[in-house]
């Protein structure tokens, strides 16, 4: 039916006129744009994405509880941040283990990475947030597993 109207009337249908003249694509290429422009600053503005715009940057000073798996071996812990930019310490603790010291602790968008010294050994702790929520993995002189927890209010 669409075809008959626009044979009969000399119209090109919509789709034919967009892929055949730059001219005629110009309107609905601005529109496009702007649509597009509209709906980033919408969903940053709504807060689409709130963990990950309240994390760009974020202080990572708290306290925070997490499950880590330990050779098939769920455990129980948490860890204590404290200090400031460039300065942050703090413990770690998990069932049956020993307490770590935190010596590192950096962010960058919803990331964050921590290193826990134990005597004679390292462990990185590397952790991306979901609003308070976070997962992601541990390794230890060759070893590691997942890691999942939420920053306790403060």
């Amino acid at each position: 039916m669409v075809n008959e109207m626009t044979a009969s009337s000399g119209m090109r249908p919509l789709g034919r006129m967009l892929r055949s003249s730059p001219k005629a694509r110009a309107p609905y290429t601005m529109v496009t744009k702007l649509l597009a422009i509209s709906l980033l600053f919408g969903v940053v503005a709504c807060g689409a994405d709130a963990g990950l715009v309240a994390r760009a940057g974020a202080d990572p000073v708290g306290t925070y509880e997490f499950t880590l798996i330990d050779d098939g071996e769920r455990v129980d812990g948490g860890m204590e941040i404290s200090g400031t930019a460039g300065a942050y310490s703090g413990r770690m603790h998990a069932e049956g283990r020993p307490d770590g010291t935190i010596s590192t602790v950096t962010t960058g968008g919803n990331q964050m990475t921590v290193t826990v010294d134990f005597p004679g050994l390292i462990l990185l702790v590397r952790l991306e947030f979901d609003g308070e929520s976070f997962s992601g993995d541990w390794s230890m002189r060759g070893q590691g597993g997942a890691i999942e927890g939420r920053r306790a209010p403060q």
